[in-house]
C-alpha cells in the first residue's frame, strides 16, 4: 500500500480507518511491531511528564503514522516518523517528537490530577500493519513543607518545664501519597528520651485526593536539655531529598522557694503588718533556684499584682547547674491615705520568649496615721453677747485621735464635747463641738481645732488642725467726710467713709441741709491688722460743680437701725477750680520788623489753679528760608501781676525771616481745653530762590517746563538766563508765568518757564533763575537734558551649545539707551517665508537673553532684534540660524545591527510626519565607541541599504545620530539583532520572492484540480501530493532557507540524537539523586523537520519552536535556533502573505492534516 494513502484523509475519516484497521489487526494478529509505552522519570504535579513509545517496524515497511490516545481526550496528537507533527489538539498542553525511526516521545506539560488516566500509543506502518500499547499515568504531589504546631516561625523555640512531660506535633503539607515523618535529635550528647507516636493521615480540605500527615513526639526535659535541638523530617518519593524543620528546646525551672521579708528585721511577712504613716520601710523579696532568673515586680493595692507599681532594685546570683537566685528590695514611704489596708505584693515572673510563669507573695499593711482632713463649721453667724455652737470634724484617722481647741492661741478644749465612729476602711471619724459667748473683740479672731495622733513605733505626736475666722456682728464707732477738688463745670465725688461695723451700716450725705438721695454705697472688709476687725462702709456722691456756685458744705451721717440706734456725723467743703482766661497786652496783635531787629510779645491769663509753666508759646506758618541765618533766637519768661493774673513774655533777639508768621500764647492749668491769643509777626528780608530738581530730562520735540520758587518780603522781580545769557521772554518759543497768594503768603511765588519744541542742539544746557528786591538778590540753576532714540543692539548670536530641536537661546549687547529706559523687540521668521513673523516686544532682563521656543526641528530662521524707548525705535540687527535635527528614532527610523555580520541597516517604522523622507542636507550616521570616545562612521545611512561597521559590538557601543548644518541631534539606540546573521529586511525580501514562486505553483495546481471534478478523494490527494513533490522551489546549495517539503524524507543515516545529559536517559537513571525535573528542553530536531530556519550552522544543541499564534495565523512557520546560554530577542514574524495565498495554503494544509 502506498504511504500517501493515509495522508490526505480528514481527521474523522482517518480515525475510522484506524479503528477498523485496529480490529483487523487484532483478529489477524498483525500486532507485530512490539510496541511498548513506558514513562521517563516521575509524573509530578506542576511539571512535565514524558511517555516514550518504542516500536520495531519491519525493515521493508517502515512505520508511517503514530497516534496518541487517552481516556477522555481521544486522539489528541499524531504525526509521521521523522517528519512533522500534523495534528495537535492542545499545543499548549502536549508536545510530540520522534527519536530515530522507532521511538515517539510524548511530553505532557504542567501535569495535574486531570492528566491521571490511561494513554495509548497506536502505530500504523506504510505496509498496512499496526499495533498499540497503553500506559496508566499516576500523578504525584510532594508535600509543600512541614511545620511544628505551636512553634514561632521566627526563633523556632519551644518553652518546656524541667521535669514535666511535653508533646510536640509535626505536620506535613498536602501530598500524594502520604509523606513519611520522623522525629530525631540533632545535637551531640543529647540524652533526651524521645517517644514517637504512630503516623496519622487526614484528607486535605483543599483537595481530597491529597492527605495531610502528622506525628507526635513526647519527652520529659531537664535543665541540661536547654537549647538542644529536635528535628522533624519528611520524605516522599516525589522529593529528591528530605525536607526538615528544627525546634530549639528552652527549658524553664520553677523556683524552689519564694519569701517576702522586712529587710530591716529579716522577719518573714505574712498576713498583716502594722506600720506608721510616714515611716520608710525596706522590704526584701527572694526567689531561690529558678531558671532562667526570675524577674521580680512589686505592686501595692487590690487585687494582688494589679495595683500601683513600686520601683525596686534587683540582684541575680548564680547557684550552679543553671539555677539562679533573684533578690529584690524596695523602699516604701508609708502613707495612711494610700497604703492603709492595702496589699503589698511581690510577683516573680520567669520568662523564656513569650512563655511566662508567675509566683507571688503578699502582706496587708495596717497604717497608723493622722486624719485625712479636719474641718470646722458654724462660726459665720455669731452675735455679740449671744452663746453660739462651732463644730469640728476629724475624718479618717487610725487609731482614734485626741481633739483640742484654741481661739487666737487660748485653749478652750474644756468648753467642748466629742463623738467618735469607725469607717468601713477601719479608720475613725471624730466630731467635737465648742460652745462660745461671742463679743466684739472676737470678730475676725481665728478658732483652731487640732487632732493629735501618737505614732505606733516612735510614740511621737502628730497634729492635724483646721482654722476658721469668727464673724461677730456689732455697731460703728465713727465716720469720715471727704470733699474733692473739682474743676469748673466738671463732675466730682463727695465720700463718706471709715464706718466700721458688722454688718455694714447705712450712711447718708447732706448738702446744704438737704439729704442727697442719689448716692452709691460700697462695702469692704477692714484689713486684718486693724484694731477692730469689721466691715467698712463707704458712700459716694457724684455731681457737677461750677465756680459761680461758690463753696459747697457737705455732711456725712450714719442712719440709725435696730442693731445700731445711735447717729454719727462729719462735715467737709468742696474746692472748685476753673480754666484760664487769656488776654493780650495793649500793644496790639500785628507787628512789623526787619530781619536782624528785636521784638517782645506779651500775654496774661486768669485761672485756678495757676501751676508753674501754665502759659506756653506756639508758632504757625513759619518757613524754613534757606538763605536766612540758621535757627531762631527766642526766649520766654513768666511773671505774676498784683491782680493775681499770670503773664508770659516772648522775646525775639534778633528776628530772622523764618520767624515771620503767627505766634500763639496758650494757657493750660490742667483742663482738657486750653485758651490762647495770637500775634502776627511780619519780617522784611531779601529774596531766596530754589528749584525742585537739579536737572530735568525731556524727550526731543516735546515741551519742557522749568520751575523756580522765590520767597522774599517785599516781593522780588525774577529773570531767566540760559548759559549765563538773559532769555528773551518775548520770543514765541518761551512762555513765563508766576503764581502766589495774598497776606503774609505774598512773600512766596512760584515762577515757571515753558520751552516749546525743544532741540538737543539748541536747548540743552543750564538755566538760571535770578530774583532781586530792595533788600538783596539770589539765583538758582537747573539743567535741561534732552532724550534721543536708542542705539541699535550689537553682537546678536545664538550660542551653539544652547540650540535645541525646538528652541534657540538668543543673546545681544545693548547700545546707548538715549537717556530713557529702553526695551527690546524680537521677531523670528522662517527663511524665505512669505507669512508674517511672530514678534515679542517689551523684552528686558539683566543678561539680554531670550529663549525662542515652539520652533520646528532642523529649520532655518531669521532673527531680528530692535531697541526702543519713549522717543522711538532703533534700526534692527539680524542673523540666520537653524534648530537642531531630531534623532533618528524621533524621525521614525530604526537602525538595526547584526553583531555576527558587522552590518547595520535602517528602516522607516513610522511615527514621524517625514514619511521616511530625509532632507538633502541631513545625514543619519552611526557612531561606534571602542574605548572612551565616540567615533562617527563615514557615510550616511539610507533606508533599506546595508552598511558595514564592525563585528561583535555590544548594545552600548553603537548609537545613531542625525547631523546637518553643523548641528547634530541627541543620539538614539541601535537595535542589536542577537544571533541574527541576516537582517530581517533581507529575510523579508527573500521570503517574498520564494512566496511568489510558491503562490504561482499553487495557482497552477488549483486550476488543474478544478478541471478534475467528482474524482475520488484518494486519487485527488495522491495526484496533488505528486505535483507538490515535483514542483518544489529550487534552492542554491548555499542558501540558508529550506523549502516547504511535503514528501516523505529518506531514512536518516546518522544515529538519532540523545537526550541532554541533564535529563533522564531511556532507562530512567539520573546522575544526581537530588535532581528535580523542573523543565524539559526539546532535543535537537532533524534538519528535514523544520519548515524554515535561518541558521547556517546545523550543529545546534537546542531549538525554540515557533509561537503558537504565529503557527496558526497563516504565516510560514519558522524555528529560530540558539545556544542554551544566550537569551536572544525572538525573531520578528515574516510579512503576512496575501489573502489569496492564505486561502490556498490553508486548503492544502487541511488536506494534508491527519
Amino acid at each position: 500500500m502506498a504511504p500517501s494513502i493515509w495522508i490526505g484523509l480528514p481527521n474523522t475519516t482517518g480515525a475510522v480507518v484506524i479503528i477498523i484497521y485496529g480490529i483487523i489487526s487484532v483478529v489477524t494478529g498483525l500486532d507485530s511491531l512490539g510496541i511498548v509505552v513506558h514513562q521517563t522519570g516521575l509524573a509530578i504535579a506542576g511539571r512535565s511528564a514524558i511517555l516514550r513509545c518504542d516500536y520495531r517496524p519491519p525493515p521493508s515497511t517502515p512505520a508511517g503514522l503514530v497516534y496518541w490516545d487517552s481516556d477522555t481526550r481521544g486522539n489528541f496528537i499524531s504525526g509521521k516518523s521523522n517528519s512533522s507533527i500534523t495534528n495537535i489538539i492542545q499545543p499548549q498542553k502536549y508536545r510530540m517528537w520522534f527519536v530515530g525511526a522507532s521511538n515517539a516521545v510524548l511530553e505532557i506539560l504542567n501535569v495535574d490530577f486531570d492528566d491521571e488516566m490511561s494513554y495509548t500509543c497506536l502505530v500504523i506502518t506504510q505496509g498496512g500493519s499496526g499495533g498499540s500499547d497503553e500506559f496508566n499515568l499516576v500523578v504525584l504531589v510532594p508535600p509543600s513543607g512541614i511545620t511544628v504546631v505551636g512553634i514561632s516561625p521566627v526563633n523556632r523555640e519551644v518553652v518546656v518545664i524541667s521535669g514535666q512531660p511535653y508533646t510536640l506535633t509535626c505536620t506535613s503539607g498536602s501530598s500524594k501519597p502520604s509523606a513519611s515523618i520522623t522525629w530525631s535529635k540533632v545535637d551531640m550528647n543529647f540524652d533526651l528520651q524521645l517517644r514517637q507516636s504512630d503516623q496519622f493521615n487526614n484528607a486535605s480540605a483543599m483537595d481530597a485526593r491529597t492527605v495531610i500527615t502528622w506525628r507526635n513526639a513526647t519527652f520529659t526535659p531537664n535543665l541540661a536539655h536547654d537549647r538542644k535541638r529536635l528535628q522533624c523530617s519528611a520524605s516522599h518519593q516525589a522529593l529528591s531529598s528530605q525536607i526538615t524543620t528544627r525546634v530549639i528546646l528552652r527549658v524553664m525551672a520553677l523556683p524552689r522557694e519564694m519569701s517576702l521579708k522586712d529587710a530591716d528585721s529579716d522577719n518573714t511577712l505574712t498576713g498583716n503588718l502594722e506600720v506608721d504613716d510616714g515611716d520608710t520601710m525596706n522590704f526584701e523579696c527572694s526567689v531561690l533556684e529558678a531558671s532562667p532568673a526570675a524577674t521580680l515586680a512589686w505592686t501595692i493595692g487590690q487585687p494582688p499584682g494589679l495595683g500601683e507599681t513600686v520601683d525596686a532594685v534587683s540582684m541575680v546570683t548564680i547557684r550552679g547547674e543553671r539555677l539562679m537566685d533573684t533578690i529584690s528590695r524596695i523602699q516604701l514611704n508609708i502613707s495612711s491615705e494610700l497604703h492603709h489596708n492595702q496589699l503589698l505584693t511581690c510577683e516573680a515572673t520567669i520568662r523564656i520568649g513569650s512563655a511566662v510563669r508567675k509566683v507571688s507573695r503578699s502582706v496587708t499593711l495596717q497604717v497608723h496615721g493622722p486624719p485625712n482632713e479636719v474641718t470646722i463649721a458654724g462660726a459665720n453667724d455669731l452675735m455679740e453677747g449671744t452663746s453660739s455652737r462651732i463644730t469640728c470634724t476629724v475624718a479618717d484617722a487610725f487609731p482614734e485621735p485626741k481633739v483640742i481647741w484654741d481661739i487666737d492661741g487660748q485653749d478652750v478644749t474644756g468648753m467642748t464635747n466629742k463623738e467618735a465612729s469607725e469607717t468601713t476602711r477601719g479608720r475613725f471619724t471624730v466630731v467635737s463641738t465648742l460652745r462660745l459667748d461671742a463679743v466684739r473683740a472676737d470678730n475676725r479672731k481665728v478658732a483652731m481645732c487640732s487632732a493629735i495622733h501618737i505614732g505606733f513605733k516612735s510614740g511621737v505626736s502628730h497634729v492635724t488642725n483646721a482654722t476658721i475666722t469668727l464673724n461677730v456682728r456689732y455697731c460703728p464707732l465713727n465716720i469720715s467726710a471727704t470733699c474733692p477738688v473739682v474743676r469748673d463745670g466738671g463732675s466730682a465725688i463727695v465720700t463718706c467713709g471709715q464706718v466700721t461695723s458688722n454688718p455694714a451700716t447705712v450712711v447718708s450725705i447732706i448738702e446744704e441741709g438737704m439729704t442727697v438721695l442719689r448716692t452709691r454705697t460700697m462695702v469692704d472688709y477692714r484689713d486684718v491688722t486693724s484694731l477692730i476687725h469689721g466691715v467698712t462702709t463707704e458712700v459716694i456722691y457724684d455731681r457737677y460743680f461750677t465756680k459761680d456756685q461758690g463753696p459747697r458744705d457737705f455732711q456725712c451721717c450714719t442712719v440709725p437701725s435696730t442693731l445700731c440706734p445711735d447717729e454719727i456725723c462729719q462735715s467737709c467743703i468742696v474746692d472748685i477750680q476753673y480754666p484760664p482766661e487769656v488776654f493780650p497786652v495793649p500793644e496790639g496783635l500785628l507787628r512789623e520788623v526787619k530781619e536782624g531787629e528785636s521784638i517782645n510779645l506779651t500775654c496774661c491769663a486768669d485761672a485756678n489753679p495757676t501751676p508753674k509753666g501754665m502759659i506756653t508759646w506756639h508758632s504757625e506758618g513759619l518757613r524754613n528760608v534757606t538763605c536766612s541765618p540758621e535757627g531762631h533766637s527766642q526766649s520766654a519768661y513768666m511773671m505774676r501781676q498784683s491782680t493775681g493774673h499770670v503773664c508770659s513774655v516772648l522775646t525775639f533777639a534778633p528776628v530772622t525771616a523764618g520767624d515771620a508768621g503767627i505766634h500763639k500764647c496758650v494757657a493750660n492749668n490742667g483742663f482738657d481745653t486750653s485758651f490762647s491769643a495770637s500775634f502776627e509777626l511780619q519780617v522784611a528780608f531779601p529774596p531766596c530762590t530754589s528749584t525742585d530738581e537739579g536737572s530735568i530730562l525731556e524727550n526731543e520735540g516735546n515741551e519742557a517746563t522749568l520751575y523756580c520758587d522765590v520767597i522774599s518780603n517785599p516781593p522780588s522781580e525774577v529773570t531767566w538766563y540760559f548759559n549765563d545769557e538773559p532769555i528773551d521772554m518775548s520770543s514765541s518759543r518761551y512762555r513765563g508765568s508766576e503764581s502766589g497768594s495774598g497776606g503774609i503768603d505774598s512773600r512766596q511765588i512760584s515762577v515757571e518757564m515753558e520751552i516749546k519744541a525743544i532741540s538737543a542742539s539748541l536747548d540743552a544746557g543750564n538755566y538760571t533763575c535770578v530774583a532781586n528786591n530792595l533788600l538783596g538778590i539770589d539765583a538758582s540753576v537747573v539743567e535741561l537734558i534732552i532724550a534721543t532714540i536708542p542705539d541699535r543692539p550689537t553682537e546678536l548670536q545664538a550660542p551653539r551649545n544652547s540650540i535645541r530641536e525646538t528652541s534657540l537661546l538668543v543673546t545681544w549687547k545693548p547700545g546707548y539707551n538715549g537717556g530713557r529706559r529702553q526695551t527690546f523687540r524680537l521677531a523670528y521668521c522662517l527663511v524665505d517665508s512669505v507669512t508674517s513673523c511672530p514678534e515679542l516686544s517689551n523684552l528686558q532682563n539683566s543678561s539680554f537673553t531670550f529663549v525662542v521656543d515652539t520652533l520646528k526641528p532642523f529649520t532655518l530662521y531669521t532673527i531680528r532684534v530692535w531697541s526702543e524707548n519713549e522717543v522711538g525705535q532703533s534700526e534692527h540687527i539680524s542673523m540666520t540660524n537653524s534648530t537642531k535635527p531630531l534623532s533618528p528614532s524621533d524621525l521614525g527610523f530604526e537602525i538595526s545591527y547584526s553583531p555576527s555580520q558587522g552590518v547595520v541597516i535602517m528602516q522607516f517604522v513610522g511615527g514621524s510626519t517625514m514619511e521616511g523622507a530625509i532632507p538633502n542636507d541631513l545625514c543619519i550616521q552611526v557612531e561606534v565607541n571602542l574605548g572612551q570616545d565616540w567615533v562617527t562612521r563615514e557615510g550616511c545611512l539610507n533606508v533599506g541599504v546595508v552598511k558595514t561597521v564592525q563585528r561583535d559590538l555590544l548594545a552600548g557601543q553603537l548609537r545613531g545620530i542625525s547631523c546637518g548644518r553643523g548641528l547634530c541631534s541627541v543620539p538614539s539606540m541601535v537595535v542589536v539583532q542577537n544571533n541574527q546573521e541576516i537582517p530581517w529586511i533581507i529575510i523579508i525580501i527573500i521570503a517574498s520572492a520564494i512566496g511568489g514562486v510558491i503562490l504561482l505553483v499553487i495557482i497552477i495546481l488549483l486550476c488543474r484540480c478544478m478541471c478534475r471534478k467528482r474524482k475520488r478523494s484518494k486519487e485527488t490527494i495522491r495526484t496533488l501530493s505528486k505535483i507538490v513533490t515535483s514542483d518544489t522551489v529550487p534552492q542554491s546549495p548555499s542558501s540558508c532557507y529550506q523549502p516547504l517539503a511535503f514528501s516523505m524524507p529518506p531514512k536518516p543515516t546518522s544515529p538519532p540524537p540523545t537526550l541532554p545529559p541533564d535529563r533522564l536517559n531511556a532507562q530512567g537513571n539520573t546522575d544526581d539523586d537530588d535532581y528535580e525535573d523542573f523543565t524539559y528542553a526539546i532535543p535537537d530536531q532533524p534538519r528535514d523537520r523544520a519548515f524554515m530556519h535561518n541558521d547556517s550552522s546545523m550543529n545546534v544543541p537546542f531549538a525554540e519552536t515557533e509561537d503558537a499564534d504565529v503557527f496558526d495565523d497563516g504565516y510560514i512557520p519558522m524555528a529560530t535556533f540558539k545556544k542554551p546560554s544566550m537569551q536572544g530577542r525572538p525573531p520578528k514574524p515574516l510579512p503576512k502573505p496575501t489573502e489569496t495565498y492564505d486561502t490556498i495554503k490553508g486548503q492544502i494544509y487541511e488536506n494534508l492534516r491527519i
